[in-house]
């Protein structure tokens, strides 16, 4: 009952569906670099922080107590309790689920000559190679054969780790739930034993991501998220300075990933994750399939009955 409550304390995310805009450098161009334009934004970033901390934890200890009331009426009903079993028996398609989004994401990748992430523009043989860890996963995931899926997993991991290298750039640590589903298909096989439960992989996997894009973007290089907020007039959503968009949404972004890497709370911050990640992509417009692999960990993640532990 306790945790019910604690799951449901985080409905006040429901109200913040414009604060968080995914890979910013999907919209604009990352090439807009200038250090005198990222310094003046680090000193607005931390004027803001320093003028309307106090002011945002109040608003966020508001939000909880809602929540909590509203948890507390909620959590006495049957409804609850009735949805969740019910999502629960779709869970067992959960590999068929993040196969197919793998797949669709790297033949995406791969009709745009780029490798594993939006941010490698590379060479026909890497390109090839891709074709072949989307062939392999869902020629496994077809004839069921655990050791076509665990080849297609290891290369797929073997090729992250090589686009990083390949484009020398961190910002492919943004797209680190790829990786994720690669480890979590890899461990699916069972051709390697162990106990870890492998929805913790991908929580982890995808609530990273989050994190890291909540500080590379908006905290270290908040004048390119600045770009963001002007050239999508969010301003006219939210009636607040580009300077607290900007604070807000990397404070909303680093709690929804590490609520998400949480075994007991991400069960419940997937629903309102879900309506963020596709308002988001209403308002910027972006190409839904470079953002499929995210949907499909949280509409996992909505449909599995969530383990407390690790192993």
């Amino acid at each position: 009952m306790k945790w019910k409550i604690v799951n449901l304390l985080l409905l006040p995310f429901l109200l913040f569906p414009f604060f968080s805009f995914s890979h910013v450098g999907y919209v604009v161009n990352t090439s807009a670099n200038d250090i005198l334009l990222k310094n003046l934004w680090l000193e607005k970033i931390w004027n803001a922080f320093s003028s309307n901390g106090i002011f945002l934890i109040i608003i966020i200890f508001v939000l909880i107590t809602i929540g909590y009331l509203l948890a507390l009426y909620i959590s006495k009903t049957k409804t609850y309790q009735k949805i969740s079993d019910k999502l629960h028996a779709f869970s067992k398609y959960n590999t068929y689920i993040v196969s197919v989004a793998v797949l669709i994401y790297l033949i995406n990748l791969a009709i745009s000559k780029e490798f594993i992430s939006p941010f490698v523009h590379t060479t026909e043989i890497l390109i090839t190679l891709q074709y072949i860890i989307a062939i392999l996963i869902i020629l496994g995931l077809i004839l069921k054969k655990n050791y076509i899926t665990f080849a297609g997993s290891i290369l797929g991991i073997i090729g992250y780790v090589a686009s990083i290298i390949i484009s020398k750039n961190i910002y492919i640590f943004g797209n680190a739930e790829v990786l994720s589903i690669f480890v979590y298909l890899l461990l699916a096989c069972d051709v390697i034993k162990t106990k870890i439960i492998k929805e913790h992989v991908l929580a982890f996997g995808i609530g990273f991501s989050l994190m890291f894009l909540a500080f590379y973007e908006k905290i270290f290089n908040p004048h390119l998220s600045a770009l963001v907020v002007e050239q999508y007039n969010l301003q006219n959503y939210i009636p607040i300075t580009p300077e607290l968009w900007i604070l807000t949404s990397a404070i909303i972004e680093t709690l929804i990933g590490l609520l998400l890497i949480i075994p007991h709370t991400r069960k419940a911050i997937s629903i309102p994750t879900l309506l963020v990640l596709s308002m988001s992509l209403l308002i910027f417009k972006e190409n839904v399939f470079s953002h499929i692999t995210l949907f499909a960990i949280i509409i996992l993640f909505i449909l599995t009955k969530t383990q407390k532990t690790i192993f």
